[in-house]
């Protein structure tokens, strides 16, 4: 599992890397796109004291990426994963912004190279410093853990902890659990990990939220779960919540 996760993490620190490479050769001389994104984000915060730069980087867009819009459709870019939110805010600059002038692109360049470079952070790593990468390995860890659980239970009938500690899962009927029942179990007891993570990514597709920027702030959500699921933990010693929906009971072998 150790294992598992170190992959899972250094595809997940050489992936922008490798993107950022991709931009930086297929478009020399400029700053990748990606961070002109995070750029014209940042200026929506105040769009009337920044509306000058704002319309240096939509000069930008338009007058370097005008011919990736093809029908509608943006074709020719480095990263083909660009999120539905992100592909729809270049298609509408591209649409509504004519193409500059040499003169003009060229102080849009400049006023946009210079706001880039200004920006706290950017580049390959903008949104993994230690704080999201710590956060990212303890999601990585949890979710294989989980998944190494969901393996048990297909396999034997029940997680790997209740098996070495002694202890079986029955029903009403005191009966062992069937595989069925402990997958909703199981399904029950991790959904405080994927449900709200499953909120994440559809804001991340549907919505254009930069889940990783704000990762760290993000994984407070899980802080009032996990303390919710202590203080019920005390409340019913007897038998867990997470048994009760379930409908299973833990005794020892």
């Amino acid at each position: 599992m150790l294992l598992a996760g170190l992959g899972f993490l250094t595809v997940y620190l050489i992936a922008p890397i490798t993107h950022e490479c991709e931009w930086t050769n297929r478009f020399t001389g400029i700053p990748p796109l990606p961070d002109v994104y995070r750029l014209h984000l940042q200026l929506q915060a105040a769009p009337t004291t920044q509306a000058s730069l704002i319309t240096s980087v939509r000069q930008h867009v338009a007058g370097h990426y005008h011919s990736s819009l093809v029908n509608g459709v943006l074709t020719g870019l480095p990263d083909r994963s660009l999120v539905w939110a992100k592909r729809k805010v270049l298609i509408s600059i591209l649409k509504e912004e004519s193409v500059p002038g040499a003169a003009t692109l060229d102080a849009a360049d400049r006023a946009v190279q210079a706001a880039v470079e200004a920006m706290p952070w950017r580049g390959a790593l903008a949104d993994f410093p230690l704080a999201k990468t710590i956060a990212v390995i303890s999601l990585i860890l949890l979710a294989l853990t989980a998944l190494v659980q969901l393996v048990c239970i297909i396999a034997t009938g029940s997680p790997l902890l209740m098996s070495l500690t002694g202890i079986a899962a029955v029903s009403a009927q005191c009966r062992p659990a069937s595989r069925l029942r402990m997958i909703w179990r199981w399904a029950i007891g991790w959904s405080a990990l994927w449900l709200p993570g499953l909120v994440l990514i559809a804001q991340h597709l549907f919505m254009g939220k930069d889940v990783i920027r704000h990762l760290t702030e993000t994984c407070m959500i899980w802080g009032p779960l996990l303390l919710l699921l202590m203080i019920l933990g005390l409340t019913f010693p007897h038998r867990s919540l997470l048994d009760r929906l379930a409908g299973t009971w833990l005794v020892a072998r």
